[in-house]
């Protein structure tokens, strides 16, 4: 049975890229708007993409970057501040780049 999801965001900060054993993962958070008016709401992911792909689009992945997430959702609980939250957490299979093109954009392409 397939988990999949995608989803259209903004970066809440610039990604992390980190090593793990002779891989590397890209962790990131994403930051997708439901709704509209007062019945706006916001949800955060978690999302991890691993491997050559990471290391490639790491460059990109600042701050406020609109991208296109498509990868396996899970759902992790912890303790928050006021008792148990639940973390989104999205497994990513590929990343698009959205908005206009800047200098330092790659094409259109997916990783």
């Amino acid at each position: 049975m397939a988990n999949n999801i995608s989803f259209d965001g903004r970066l809440g900060k610039d990604a992390e890229l980190k090593e793990v054993g002779e891989t590397h993962v890209l962790n990131f958070k994403v930051a997708s708007d439901t709704g509209f008016g007062d019945k706006k709401k916001t949800n955060w992911f978690n999302a991890a993409c691993w491997g050559k792909r990471a290391v490639a689009l790491e460059q990109y992945m600042k701050k406020g970057q609109q991208v296109t997430v498509y990868g396996e959702l899970s759902t992790r609980e912890y303790e928050g501040k006021n008792g148990k939250d639940v973390s989104l957490e999205v497994r990513v299979n590929e990343v698009s780049l959205q908005g206009g093109k800047k200098e330092d954009s790659p094409t259109d392409e997916p990783f």
